[in-house]
């Protein structure tokens, strides 16, 4: 099930208030796993086409492996006319993908689609012979999984030529085109804010008030036989912190069991692994130390190691200094394991990696 869109208004609104006008480079959306990026700019994709009469917006899924109509969705105004015969615009993009990649459909993988988007979309663009479009949003969701940190770099660097640089005779020359990349990955964050040719915007975990709003409409859907079995909403805020993603696996896959929702997270994080790690690296001291107070990566010396570690196994987060997009106030909760220069991304990381020091 998709996740109910609550709140983001304002992040909303700066997606389509940069869409009047052509940006001047790709932008990359950071966050933490599972707090709603992809849910946000799919939102922003289907609105595309009630903002803007002579939008074309298309959204890449890079993680999609098994399901060719599952890697795109499209989303055009009103005022876009489309080449006569035309009715699936993603059964469209996929076989514009399919010749510009030259692979069978049963071998489309999400990840080959968003490495070669930008001639794939233009193709797509030709074939359908659309016109009335002005301008364009292209969304790709976690490309970086899939791109060698040191090639980044060159395909950032695509994106902006192409955001850029359009010849007459092109596709998309003489309309606007803004491109964001969303990841969840946080080792190539350092890398690329060393070049002007790309930027970065954030997006952290849903608020308080947001996230209750989400507890209470999933418990109306996904109510278990058991109402004892159902965690309060300050527990739930407590584990989890505004985190959508781990809201839904708790809601759908564990029916409010918290106790074997935490079993399963410390499992799926290999947290025993990575305090094992830290043990025979002789870190222990500085992981404890970063489970008091994430900002001790900041204060402490001798952090590198354990930074690629935690940051690698999408445990902790370096915090933007400024505000997210749209604006929005990122709050430095030190109760919620969020400090001022780091932070871990869903609280419960934090207990977990405590649970398991106590345990070595």
């Amino acid at each position: 099930m998709e996740i109910p869109f609550v709140g983001r208004l304002r992040e909303l609104e700066s997606i389509r208030d940069r869409s009047k006008l052509q940006q001047v480079k790709p932008h990359f959306i950071y966050g933490p796993e599972g707090c709603g990026k992809t849910r946000l700019f799919i939102e922003a994709v289907r609105r595309f086409s009630e903002w803007f009469d002579d939008g074309l917006a298309v959204y890449v899924n890079a993680e999609e492996a098994r399901d060719p109509r599952r890697i795109f969705y499209i989303a055009v105004g009103r005022g876009v006319r489309v080449s006569r015969g035309v009715r699936d615009l993603v059964a469209s993009a996929i076989r514009a993908a399919l010749d510009y990649l030259g692979v069978p459909e049963a071998s489309l993988s999400g990840s080959a689609v968003a490495l070669a988007i930008t001639p794939i979309l233009e193709r797509f663009y030709l074939k359908l012979k659309l016109s009335g479009v002005q301008r364009i949003l292209l969304v790709i969701d976690e490309p970086a999984r899939y791109i060698e940190v040191k090639e980044l770099n060159g395909y950032a660097k695509t994106l902006y030529n192409k955001m850029s640089f359009r010849w007459e005779g092109e596709a998309f020359y003489g309309r606007i085109l803004n491109i964001y990349a969303l990841t969840s990955e946080g080792l190539s964050r350092d890398l690329l804010s060393r070049h002007s040719y790309v930027g970065q915007d954030f997006v952290w975990n849903l608020s308080r008030e947001e996230y209750e709003e989400l507890y209470h409409r999933l418990l109306e859907i996904y109510r278990p036989e058991n109402p004892s079995r159902i965690a309060g909403f300050d527990e739930v805020w407590r584990l989890y912190g505004g985190n959508p993603r781990r809201l839904m696996e708790l809601a759908i896959e564990h029916s409010w069991d918290v106790k074997t929702h935490l079993e399963r997270i410390y499992d799926e994080k290999k947290i025993p692994r990575i305090v094992y790690v830290a043990k025979k690296e002789g870190l222990l001291d500085k992981l404890r130390a970063v489970t008091e107070d994430p900002d001790n990566i900041y204060k402490m010396h001798g952090m590198l190691e354990l930074i690629n570690i935690l940051v690698r196994e999408n445990l902790v987060i370096e915090m933007p200094s400024g505000r997210g997009i749209g604006g929005v106030e990122i709050p430095r909760d030190r109760g919620l394991g969020i400090g001022r220069y780091w932070a871990w991304q869903v609280p419960v990381y934090r207990e977990l990696v405590a649970r398991a020091l106590e345990e070595i």
